[in-house]
């Protein structure tokens, strides 16, 4: 019964996505890290897939554009939130959130910031009276330097409003790709 349970409230169940949703982590990191590179490649960005996450110039997935972009995949899940994990202060210029959403796709991308403050361009709402306070990312416990950045569709909304985040669906051409990565990579 809890089987059928999880089966009916999958949003993925019927969506051209649905295959992602059964991906454990760590293919759900290397899809967005191979769909990102695919996109460049068909956009003509200059990018370098790296293969090695550590290199001596920092820790990141991907340069493009000669940026070090830390590249973070997550699927819509539990209440429409996507969880980024393993984030860190160092080691790139930029993060790309690629998440998966059953009809669309939403590609975030952030010049880098201090992950141990709060995130003062992100607004959540907490208690009855609606306060308003900034996102945080959440340190991991037992780490120094390791933390967890969640989204939900809220957070989704009000950066794309603030054009750090871009909706690729069927109709996106990949001029209009290119024009949101090349303005924000070039800020």
């Amino acid at each position: 019964q809890k089987f059928d349970d999880q089966l009916r409230k999958n949003a993925f169940n019927e969506c051209e996505y649905k295959i992602v949703n059964t991906l454990k982590p760590e293919y759900t990191g290397q899809l967005g890290e191979n769909f990102i590179n695919n996109l460049c490649k068909e956009c003509e960005i200059p990018k370098k897939h790296e293969k090695k996450k550590n290199t001596p110039d920092g820790t990141y997935d991907m340069k493009i554009k000669e940026k070090r972009v830390e590249i973070k995949t997550a699927r819509c899940g539990v209440n429409g939130r996507y969880q980024h994990e393993t984030l860190r202060n160092d080691g790139c210029d930029f993060y790309l959130f690629l998440d998966i959403h059953p009809k669309e796709i939403y590609l975030t991308l952030l010049k880098k910031f201090d992950l141990s403050k709060e995130i003062d361009f992100i607004k959540v709402y907490r208690g009855n009276k609606k306060r308003e306070r900034c996102k945080s990312a959440t340190l991991r416990s037992g780490a120094h330097n390791v933390y967890k950045l969640d989204f939900n569709e809220d957070i989704i909304k009000q950066l794309v409003e603030q054009k750090k985040t871009f909706v690729i669906n069927q109709k996106t051409s990949s001029e209009e790709v290119k024009k949101f990565i090349t303005e924000i990579l070039e800020t």
